[in-house]
């Protein structure tokens, strides 16, 4: 849950560019995926937890490399809560 709540952070920090739609999907597709993958972490099985905190680390690397591009930027944060449902 740490993971997730550093990435719903992340969005609060975006700034607008010219790819904004594009960034924002794909922030928003990441997110989804993390929610997704955060199931597998309460997986007994420590080969599908690792793998589950694997790809939660890695979208959330990705999207701090986004977040990077639109930093204080209000424009990209309403546009992410106008469309993206986690980021409501």
């Amino acid at each position: 849950m740490k993971n997730l709540t550093l990435l719903l952070l992340i969005l609060a920090t975006f700034s607008c560019a010219p790819s904004m739609e594009s960034d924002a999907d794909t922030v928003c597709n990441n997110m989804k995926d993390a929610v997704e993958a955060m199931k597998g972490i309460d997986e007994t099985d420590a080969d599908a937890k690792k793998a589950a905190q694997d790809v939660v680390k890695k979208l959330g690397e990705e999207s701090e490399e986004i977040s990077a591009k639109y930093k204080d930027n209000e424009e990209f944060a309403a546009y992410m809560k106008e469309n993206c449902d986690l980021a409501k």
